[in-house]
């Protein structure tokens, strides 16, 4: 089981965060990477998800690894990704659930165009004008929590 100590390295996690996510104390973690004792399957199962790997590349018999995807993740990416897989899946839906509204916020999203000026303005209507595209002249508009283009 040597392979999971460098997953955990690559990812920067420390065995402390890996252990509770199985649920195991620190220690019977550095077990498994020591070699001194090997998981049972359900933790052998656990391990292969949280680092998104084949239970055989986990045991040596693939050396392959098998990400389905390659991306290059800044560092606050893999802390937010790591993070997230110590929550459950109501947590992880909760997640996704947050993520969703702040999209809905221009001044939270990254902008395709270069030519969107954030203004963040009442208007006279009650509506709030969130951002203006400064060439077309197209407003953003939040209104109960739905954002609307005209």
């Amino acid at each position: 089981m040597k392979n999971i100590k460098s997953l955990r390295l690559d990812r920067n996690l420390n065995q402390q965060t890996v252990a509770n996510y199985l649920g195991i104390t620190q220690q019977a973690y550095a077990n498994y990477e020591r070699g001194v004792r090997q998981p049972d399957p359900e933790t052998l199962t656990k391990l292969a998800d949280f680092f998104d790997v084949s239970i055989d590349y986990l045991l040596g018999r693939d050396s392959a690894f098998h990400n389905i995807e390659t991306f290059e993740f800044s560092s606050l990416e893999m802390s937010l990704i790591n993070e997230i897989r110590l929550l459950n899946n109501l947590g992880q839906e909760k997640i996704i659930g947050y993520i969703e509204d702040l999209l809905k916020v221009p001044e939270y999203r990254k902008s395709e165009t270069t030519n969107l000026k954030v203004i963040n303005l009442p208007r006279t209507d009650g509506l709030k004008l969130i951002a203006q595209e400064e060439i077309s002249g197209e407003a953003i508009i939040i209104e109960d929590d739905e954002v609307h283009h005209t």
